[in-house]
C-alpha cells in the first residue's frame, strides 16, 4: 500500500499503512481541541452579560407567571427559547467572526513570513558573502541546523573593496526595512500565536540596533569586523521567522511529526517523489 509523508512517497503493508493514517489523525484532532479552547476562552467574555440578563429575565418570567399569563412548564420553555436564541445566537456568530479573522490573519502572517524569510536570507548572502558564509540553499534560516551549516566556515572580515561595502551597505538598508516591515505588518493585519503579536517584544528592537550596528562598522571601515557580529545579525532573522511561523510550528506538532518520520523510515520503502 502507498502512503504520501512529506512529498515523498512510502510502500508498505496494510496494517502499517492504516497505523501510519491513524497516527496522521493526531493533527486534525489536536486542531479541533484548539478550536474547542479558543471557542471556551470566548465563551468567558460572555460571563458578564449572563450576570446581568439571566436575573432580569428570569423575574420579568417570574412576574408574568405569578400573573397567569404564563404556566410554570412555559416558563422553562421561554427562559430556553431566549437563552437559545440570544445568548447561543449571538455568542455563535461571535466567534465565527473571530475564527475568520484569524483565518485571515493567518493566510496573511504565512505569505508575509515567506516573503521576508526569502528577503532576509538574500540580504544576509549578500553581506556574509565577504565573511566566507555560504548562503546558497532556500532553507538557510529554517533552523538553528541549517544557519550554522551556512556560517560554520566563515571567519573575520579583513577588509573590503569600496564596491564590496558598498553592496554590504545596500544589503544591509533592505535588512533593516524588512525588519521595520515586520512592526508594520504586525500592526495592520495583526500576527496569531507569536511572540511579535505582542508590542511589548524587543525582538524588532534588538534586531533593527544590531543592523545599526553593523552598517555604522562597514561605514567606518572598523576591520576586522568579527564574524560574531554577522553571526547575530543573522540569529536576529532567524528568530524573526521562527517566530512568525510558530502557529506552524508547536513542539507537539513538532515531535509528532518526528515520531512520524522514524515510522515511516523504519516501516516503509521510499519510492522518491
Amino acid at each position: 500500500m502507498i502512503v504520501k509523508y512529506e512529498f515523498t512517497q512510502y510502500e508498505m503493508t496494510i496494517g502499517r499503512a492504516i497505523s501510519f493514517k491513524l497516527q496522521k489523525l493526531w493533527f486534525p484532532w489536536r486542531r479541533f481541541l484548539r478550536a474547542v479552547k479558543r471557542c471556551l476562552l470566548s465563551l468567558k467574555d460572555w460571563a458578564p452579560v449572563l450576570v446581568v440578563f439571566t436575573p432580569i429575565a428570569a423575574l420579568v418570567l417570574f412576574a408574568l407567571s405569578r400573573a397567569g399569563l404564563i404556566s410554570t412548564g412555559g416558563v422553562i420553555v421561554e427562559f430556553a427559547l431566549i437563552f437559545l436564541g440570544s445568548f447561543m445566537l449571538l455568542a455563535i456568530r461571535e466567534i465565527r467572526e473571530k475564527e475568520a479573522v484569524r483565518h485571515k490573519r493567518l493566510v496573511n502572517q504565512w505569505n508575509f513570513c515567506l516573503d521576508l524569510r526569502h528577503r532576509m536570507e538574500k540580504d544576509l548572502a549578500a553581506v556574509g558573502e565577504p565573511f566566507g558564509a555560504s548562503f546558497a540553499s532556500w532553507n538557510v534560516l529554517s533552523g538553528y541546523e541549517a544557519l550554522h551549516d551556512a556560517i560554520k566556515n566563515a571567519c573575520d572580515l579583513a577588509e573590503v573593496s569600496e564596491e564590496r561595502a558598498h553592496k554590504m551597505l545596500i544589503a544591509c538598508d533592505d535588512l533593516e526595512r524588512a525588519i521595520v516591515s515586520v512592526r508594520d505588518e504586525g500592526r495592520g493585519i495583526g500576527f496569531v500565536d507569536c511572540g511579535l503579536a505582542n508590542d511589548t517584544t524587543s525582538l524588532i528592537f534588538d534586531a533593527e540596533s544590531e543592523v545599526s550596528n553593523f552598517k555604522s562598522k562597514l561605514k567606518r571601515m572598523e576591520y576586522p569586523i568579527s564574524v560574531d557580529a554577522f553571526r547575530r545579525l543573522s540569529e536576529y532573522c532567524l528568530w524573526i521567522v521562527g517566530d512568525l511561523r510558530t502557529p506552524w510550528r508547536y513542539t507537539l506538532d513538532i515531535a509528532r511529526n518526528e515520531l512520524l518520520e522514524k515510522y515511516v523510515e523504519r516501516n516503509g520503502a521510499s519510492m522518491g517523489f
